[in-house]
């Protein structure tokens, strides 16, 4: 997959664009070469990118022929810069977490900052008189773009390599000895889940909410100039967790329009780690989300719970949607891996559902939910022995995560829009960490 920001630098460019049309397409860059292109090819295009490219730039492509360059060329500005005005005002005045659950609480938040703000006013004065100029819908872009904007427009987090330190757990070995890994801090892009899964160590409850792209990204960042530097030698714990107790294909911010996949391919550009872990496609979107997650370097891993409690017709109907689209759109770099969860009697399905794909077989945990089984059937561990992240909640609540009685519980410390100074210590003094 080639790097969008270079894609966009030859955005203008016949050959490049020939050769490239797709990932244009995947990652919504537009100019007059792509749109006309896109007009001539576009019943070739990989159902999912014309599923997700924005009604907007559809109907664009479909009325190309009708323009002159320098008007289609006027109309793509247009289309940028009214789209950075609608990002930016919802971003300046945020509800956080962006949910459409009534029971989720939400906080307004201010997520932009001073020069987004600048750049908000300059973007809606060119809108009000209408100046579709390359130099407003470069700005424009800058601002809003998913893959491309630039992080100064948005808030951001002063992550200091103390603090990223105190957040990174030791790794254990059997005998308790510390291996010089790490367990890094989950930055949670959904919280909750509607899988319902009968093991679920996290008791998720099935009200979702998202944490606004920007943030995530800023977090991100400010976290990973620290992560990228610890060597794992021992574990694959890479910094690279930001689920919790939900699934990555859930995730979406409507403002930027971004998901799970896009994720995938944003970290991607940085050259870091990410993992899909998800019970497999529920709806449209999450078939988009994975259909896209296939095109990245990402591991892609399928969970399948088989237990008495399940619905296995359901399970098995879910895990057909999800081979489908992994067969149709079969992974660039890493097979994907299916994740078969048992107790301890033993599957009680054949191996063949899961059509040749890579298995891993796991007994389920006597943690959660997983504890309201026969205590036979499953795996069981001392509380101390399980390695919990610090997560970072799409409310922008911190919490400190410890096991309990077999039961994972939280306790937040603080939260990232309030800036508070750690003296050092602080952490283990208060979580024992």
């Amino acid at each position: 997959m080639t790097d969008y920001r270079i894609l966009y630098l030859f955005k203008n460019n016949p050959k490049i664009v020939q050769r490239f049309l797709n990932q244009f397409l995947l990652f919504q860059i537009y100019s007059p070469e792509i749109i006309r292109q896109a007009f001539r090819r576009w019943p070739e295009v990989p159902e999912f990118i014309r599923q997700s490219t924005p009604e907007d730039a559809e109907d664009l492509i479909e009325s190309s022929f009708m323009f002159s360059e320098d008007e289609l060329k006027s109309k793509i500005n247009r289309y940028y810069i009214e789209n950075a005005v609608w990002v930016l005002k919802n971003y300046q005045n945020c509800a956080v977490p962006l949910t459409k659950d009534p029971i989720v609480k939400q906080t307004q938040r201010k997520l932009t900052s001073k020069q987004g703000d600048k750049a908000l006013k300059i973007l809606q004065k060119a809108k009000e008189k209408k100046q579709w100029t390359d130099k407003m819908a470069k700005l424009a872009v800058a601002c809003s773009h998913k893959f491309l904007f630039d992080p100064k427009y948005y808030r951001q987090f002063n992550i200091t390599a103390g603090l990223a330190n105190a957040m990174a757990i030791p790794h254990l070995d059997e005998k308790a000895n510390p291996t010089g890994d790490y367990r890094f801090p989950a930055i949670q892009l959904t919280k909750g889940c509607t899988n319902n899964c009968s093991h679920c160590c996290e008791r998720a409850e099935p009200h979702l909410s998202h944490m606004p792209w920007p943030i995530f990204t800023a977090l991100y960042d400010s976290f990973n100039k620290h992560y990228r530097h610890y060597k794992q030698e021992k574990t694959d714990a890479y910094f690279c967790q930001f689920f919790d107790d939900s699934d990555m294909l859930s995730y979406h911010d409507p403002i930027m329009g971004v998901d799970s996949g896009d994720v995938c391919h944003w970290i991607d550009a940085r050259k870091g780690y990410n993992q899909i872990l998800t019970r497999g496609v529920t709806d449209k979107k999450s078939e988009i989300a994975l259909a896209k997650a296939t095109l990245s370097n990402c591991p892609i891993s399928v969970s399948f719970v088989d237990t008495p409690k399940e619905n296995m017709p359901h399970n098995i109907n879910q895990l057909n949607k999800t081979l489908d689209i992994l067969q149709r759109y079969p992974p660039q770099k890493k097979v994907p891996i299916i994740t078969h969860l048992h107790l301890a009697s033993g599957p009680s399905v054949d191996d063949k559902i899961f059509r040749g794909f890579h298995v891993e077989k796991s007994p389920i945990w006597a943690l959660g939910k997983g504890k309201e089984f026969p205590h036979h059937e499953t795996q069981h561990h001392q509380d101390e022995n399980y390695e919990v992240p610090f997560v970072i909640r799409p409310s922008g609540n911190l919490d400190a995560q410890k096991v309990r009685n077999g039961e994972i519980v939280n306790e937040t410390i603080k939260c990232i829009y309030h800036p508070q100074k750690y003296k050092k210590g602080f952490f283990t003094r208060i979580f024992g960490r």
